[in-house]
Formats: C-alpha cells, sequence, structure tokens
C-alpha cells in the first residue's frame, strides 16, 4: 500500500516546491491535491471575483504541467485529489462556475496522472437547514454529477463521492448526513455509474467523518467493501470533526485496519491519505517536517497492520 497526505495547509504557506519538498523528505509515497484551496466557493462567488486559476483553463492546465514537474523532483505520485467544495450552487451563474471549476480540477488530474478526485455531493452540512433526499437527487443525479461524465471519461479519472458530516449552528457535535449510511452511500454510487453507462465513480471512506457522526468504521467499510475507491484518514474526540493524527483521538484503529484488511483494501496500488491538516497550519517553521515525519511513521504503521493482519 501507498501512503499521501494533503497539500493543505503547507501549500498556501510555502508554495508548490517546498509543500512537495516537505512532504518527500518525510518518506510520503504522494499527495493529495487540495484544489480546493482555489475554489473556496463561498467566499468567490459571494465578492464576484472567478481570477482563482480553477475558473480558468489555460491558468489551471499552467498549474498541472508545473506540479507534474515537481512531483518527478520529489519522486512523488499524486494519488488522489479534491475538487472545489461546495459543489454546487442552486443559482444559475454561480452552479455554472462550480461545474466548470470541476471540470478544470479533474482535467488537473488527467494531466499529472491521477486517478481518483474527492468530490462532495450536494447536501445541506447544516442541520437546521435541510435539503429533502428528492432535493438532493434532482442536484446530484439531474445536473452536477451528469455535467461531468465527459470530463471523467475523457481524464480517466474515478469520482470518489465522500461520506459527509453535518453541523449545529452551535457546533456542539456533528451528526450523521449524506453517505454515512452504506446503504444510500452504495445507492448513490450504483445510480450514477448507470447513468454514466460505466464505472466513473466510488466511495472514499472518511475515517474521521464516520466517528464523529456516531457510525462505525468498521462495519461501514465491511457494507461498503466493493465500493471503495480511496480514503481519507483522521482522528477526533467523537463528537467534532478535527482532523487529528492517528491514535490522538477516539477511534479503534485496530477495528478499522482489520476492517480494510478483511476487505481486501491492502493491494500495492491502493492507498491511505492522511487529512491532518489543523495542527501543522498552526505550528512554527522549524516543527512543521517533524509533524510531517511523525505522520508518515503513524501511516506506515496502520499499514503494516493492514497488510500484515497485526491486529
Amino acid at each position: 500500500m501507498k501512503l499521501s497526505i494533503q497539500t493543505k495547509p503547507l501549500e498556501p504557506r510555502y508554495g508548490l516546491d517546498k509543500t512537495l519538498e516537505i512532504i518527500s523528505k518525510a518518506g510520503f509515497d504522494g499527495i493529495d491535491l487540495n484544489l480546493d484551496l482555489y475554489g473556496k466557493c463561498s467566499e468567490t462567488f459571494e465578492k464576484g471575483d472567478y481570477s482563482s486559476l480553477i475558473f480558468d483553463r489555460s491558468a489551471s492546465e499552467e498549474y498541472a504541467y508545473k506540479l507534474k514537474e515537481l512531483l518527478e523532483k520529489y519522486n512523488l505520485e499524486c494519488l488522489q485529489s479534491h475538487s472545489i467544495m461546495p459543489s454546487y450552487y442552486l443559482d444559475e451563474t454561480m452552479g455554472r462556475m462550480a461545474i466548470e471549476a470541476h471540470k478544470n480540477a479533474i482535467r488537473i488530474c488527467g494531466i499529472v496522472g491521477c486517478r481518483y478526485i474527492t468530490m462532495h455531493p450536494y447536501y445541506s452540512n447544516l442541520i437546521e437547514e435541510p435539503i429533502s433526499e428528492e432535493e438532493e437527487a434532482r442536484v446530484n443525479f439531474g445536473i452536477l454529477f451528469p455535467a461531468l461524465f465527459d470530463s471523467l471519461k475523457e481524464n480517466n479519472v474515478t469520482a470518489c463521492l465522500e461520506d459527509l458530516p453535518c453541523n449545529s449552528k452551535k457546533r456542539t457535535r456533528s451528526f450523521r448526513a449524506i453517505l454515512t449510511v452504506p446503504q444510500k452511500a452504495i445507492k448513490y454510487v450504483e445510480t450514477l455509474n448507470a447513468l454514466a453507462g460505466e464505472e466513473l465513480f466510488k466511495l472514499c471512506v472518511d475515517t474521521g467523518h464516520l466517528v464523529c457522526t456516531s457510525s462505525i468504521p468498521y462495519d461501514y467499510i465491511k457494507a461498503v467493501k466493493d465500493y471503495i475507491g480511496i480514503t481519507h484518514i483522521h482522528d477526533n474526540d467523537g463528537l467534532h470533526d478535527q482532523h487529528l493524527l492517528p491514535y490522538t483521538g477516539f477511534t479503534n484503529w485496530d477495528q478499522v485496519c482489520r476492517g480494510f484488511s478483511e476487505v481486501g483494501y491492502d493491494k500495492d496500488d491502493q492507498n491511505l491519505s492522511f487529512e491532518v491538516f489543523p495542527i501543522p497550519g498552526k505550528l512554527p517553521d522549524d516543527l512543521v517536517q517533524p509533524y510531517y515525519n511523525m505522520a508518515n511513521a503513524v501511516g506506515r504503521r496502520l499499514i503494516d497492520k493492514i497488510v500484515n493482519q497485526i491486529f
């Protein structure tokens, strides 16, 4: 198995070159490319400023070729990526721009040889502002994802849908939202693949989202086993989506590793990808590299447990 980690929060702080140098020195095999850094849609649309590279095909391709060179320089792979979030807006202009940003993100993946892109379905992230399942389905199955079928096919990219939490305005704890129920997650993937006429969609298993929504990762992994494309690995206190290093929160990592091992998510071309961005974003410069070194060590421990069935 391979190990990757996000380019967030380092890329805005140090730039691409230094970010990849730090990740490579730590021993990671690759990156999870945070293209969502370039499409903070709420801010972008509120300001009416579409100058970010993710909204411009030429600029996004220039970014992709630069990234490709740097990946080769540091002997890293782009093992997965994040598209923009929120993923869609009902406003016609905003919705159209979001779709174009997704297409540019997918094209970047194609240029650098990234097989998987994380995409969030359209959903409500606040429990006080619910969206009906019918409305979710209307947008996701009728507008958003069908608009991306051709881009995914042309660039040989699979969109991985993530189990997502929602919050209360008081942020006292996290609640289950779209795709956190295995049967619904499977239905989403099967419906979209049927509409596309081929397998363009899989699931992203996010361990932190499962734990903070009182789901059991082992049970979820076992239930969606044939649909897993990628992972997001992080920890929390069981109530909030904190994105902590494994073993610093509430998660039972023996159970998580057992789950991945039992469903066969242990192949050489599969990967664990760490989403542990809050703490390194707060560290002084001289502690950033040691943090990533530690993250790599923790990731290698998890991979060893999965591959060699050490529970």
